[in-house]
């Protein structure tokens, strides 16, 4: 899709739809965070905890970022014996059964 330039463009440049362009705060105000035990690196915004909150179940890791908004999350999850390839699927089903016959 093509976006036409509007009246207001002084430099007859093509616009891009609302929703491809950049909004909120700048993403040069962030903090890398790595953490080796789950393998990952990803950067997190200055106003968002570096410490996660971290969720253990039998089947996976989880640790839960917090924003400065209540609905401001981010989760990364890890399974440690999860195989390439293989059908998540049954690991799922697995555990609803297991949780239904108890």
């Amino acid at each position: 899709m093509r976006t036409q330039p509007r009246a207001d463009d002084t430099d007859g440049t093509l616009m891009s739809p609302l929703w491809l362009q950049a909004s909120g705060p700048s993403l040069s105000a962030f903090t890398i965070v790595t953490r080796p035990d789950l393998r990952y690196t990803i950067n997190l915004f200055d106003d968002w905890a570096t410490e996660p909150t971290v969720v253990q179940s039998p089947m996976q890791t989880e640790h839960v970022f917090r924003g400065p908004g209540a609905g401001d999350w981010l989760v990364v999850s890890f399974m440690p014996k999860a195989v390439p390839g293989h059908n998540m699927l049954s690991w799922l089903q697995a555990q609803v059964l297991a949780r239904t016959t108890v």
